[in-house]
C-alpha cells in the first residue's frame, strides 16, 4: 500500500441508522487495520460535534442541518481545503445530494482527486423528489465526470452509468461484512416461526406491502421488525387498524443485540423496491439465516443462483407467496438454504474483499495530478 492517507466523506455516520453508515464505517476501520492514514469527514447528525476517535479511526464530525432527508454540512467545503492535501485520496461516499457538490467544489479549489462511491441511484422522496432530475443533470453529472473514479456496487449500475458517461472509469466494489457474523450461532426455538426484518424504515423498504402480506396469511409467520425512521408512525398506525398482534416494532437496536434476532429468526425478510446490495442482507446470510429477498435486489441474481434465498415480487401477493413458498419447504430443505447462504457470504467478508479497496486507492493516488 503506497497511499498516505484517505479521507471518507459520507453524509451520515454511526451512530446514525443505515447501510452506507456500516458501510463506511467497516471501511475506515479495515483501511486503518491495514496501517494506512484515514480520517473520516461527516455531519453530526445523530452524534455531538467535534473531533473524535473511534476504533482509532478520526471522526470530524462538522456542523450540520437536515433538510430534504440530505445532511447541510455548513463547513465542509472549509474543512475539505484545510485537511486534504493534493496526495491524499477522498473517497466521496454518495447517497445524498450536498455533499458531492461541496466535495467537488473543494478539489477544484485544493486540487485533490477523488472516488465517487454511489451506494444507489438517486431515487425521489417526498415533495423535493420533482427537483432530483434536474440536480442529477446540472449538479451531479459534474460531479461523476471530475471523480478520479466511479465506484458502483453492482454491474447493472455500473451499466447504467456507462451509458450517460462512456469515457469514464467506473469500477464495482462491493460492501463488505465482518468476520464475526460468521460466528453468530443459530439457536433453534420451540416458539412460532418469525421472520425478521433489519433496516431503515424508509418508504424505499416496502414494508406497508409486507404487513399486508402478514395480514392475508392470517398469522402465519410473526414478524420482527428492527430499525427506525420516517415511515415508523405509518407502520404503527397500520399495525393497530389491522391488529397485527404478530408483528414487533423492536426501533432501533445494537449489532450484538440484532445479532440474536439473526440466532433465532426463522428466515429474514428484505422487501425492498429499491437495494443495490444491502448489509443486512449479507449480515443474516453470515449468520446461516434463510433470506427472502425481492428480485430488485443487486444480490438477487447471486443468491438465486447459489440456491441462498427466495425471490419474491414487490406486491403484497409476491410477498405473500414468497413466505408461503418458505413455509412449504422441509426443516432440511431449510437448513440447506441456510448453508447456501453462509457460502455465498464469504464471498462479501471484509477479510476477502479489503485488498481491492487498498489497490484502488493506489491506483487513484498514482493517476495524474488533478490540473
Amino acid at each position: 500500500m503506497t497511499t498516505s492517507k484517505v479521507v471518507l466523506v459520507s453524509a451520515y455516520y454511526p451512530p446514525h441508522l443505515g447501510g452506507q453508515e456500516v458501510a463506511v464505517r467497516d471501511l475506515a476501520n479495515q483501511v486503518k487495520s491495514a496501517d494506512v492514514e484515514v480520517e473520516v469527514a461527516t455531519s453530526d447528525l445523530g452524534a455531538t460535534k467535534g473531533l473524535s476517535i473511534e476504533d482509532g479511526v478520526r471522526v470530524a464530525r462538522l456542523k450540520s442541518t437536515e433538510f430534504a432527508h440530505a445532511a447541510i454540512i455548513w463547513n465542509l467545503v472549509p474543512w475539505l481545503i484545510k485537511h486534504v492535501k493534493r496526495t491524499t485520496v477522498v473517497h466521496l461516499h454518495v447517497g445524498q445530494i450536498f455533499t458531492p457538490e461541496m466535495t467537488w467544489l473543494a478539489s477544484r479549489i485544493a486540487r485533490f482527486k477523488y472516488v465517487l462511491h454511489l451506494h444507489f441511484d438517486f431515487i425521489p422522496s417526498g415533495t423535493m423528489g420533482r427537483l432530483l432530475p434536474l440536480y442529477k443533470k446540472l449538479v451531479l453529472s459534474r460531479v461523476i465526470r471530475d471523480a478520479a473514479l466511479v465506484v458502483v456496487i453492482n454491474d447493472e449500475h455500473r451499466r447504467e452509468i456507462l451509458q450517460q458517461y462512456p469515457d469514464k472509469d467506473v469500477q464495482i466494489m462491493t460492501n463488505g461484512i465482518t468476520d464475526d457474523y460468521f460466528s453468530v450461532p443459530r439457536s433453534s426455538s420451540a416458539q412460532a416461526p418469525r421472520l425478521l426484518f433489519v433496516g431503515r424504515l424508509s418508504v424505499h423498504k416496502n414494508l406497508i406491502n409486507l404487513l399486508e402480506a402478514l395480514d392475508s396469511l392470517g398469522g402465519m409467520y410473526g414478524l420482527d421488525i428492527v430499525g427506525d425512521g420516517e415511515r415508523r408512525q405509518d407502520l404503527e398506525n397500520f399495525i393497530a387498524e389491522r391488529g397485527l398482534s404478530n408483528v414487533t416494532l423492536h426501533g432501533r437496536l445494537d449489532r450484538d443485540a440484532i445479532k440474536s434476532f439473526y440466532s433465532t429468526c426463522s428466515a429474514f425478510i428484505l422487501p425492498s423496491i429499491s437495494e443495490p446490495q444491502g448489509i443486512v442482507l449479507l449480515e443474516a446470510m453470515a449468520c446461516h439465516v434463510p433470506v427472502i429477498v425481492s428480485k430488485v435486489s443487486g444480490l438477487a441474481p447471486s443468491i438465486e443462483k447459489a440456491g441462498a434465498g427466495i425471490l419474491i415480487d414487490t406486491s403484497s401477493e409476491g410477498i405473500a407467496a414468497g413466505i408461503t413458498r418458505f413455509n412449504e419447504m422441509s426443516d432440511a430443505e431449510r437448513e440447506q438454504m441456510g448453508d447456501r447462504a453462509v457460502e455465498e457470504a464469504r464471498r462479501f467478508s471484509w477479510s476477502t474483499i479489503v485488498e481491492s479497496y487498498l489497490d484502488m486507492y493506489d491506483k487513484v493516488a498514482a493517476a495524474t495530478p488533478t490540473p
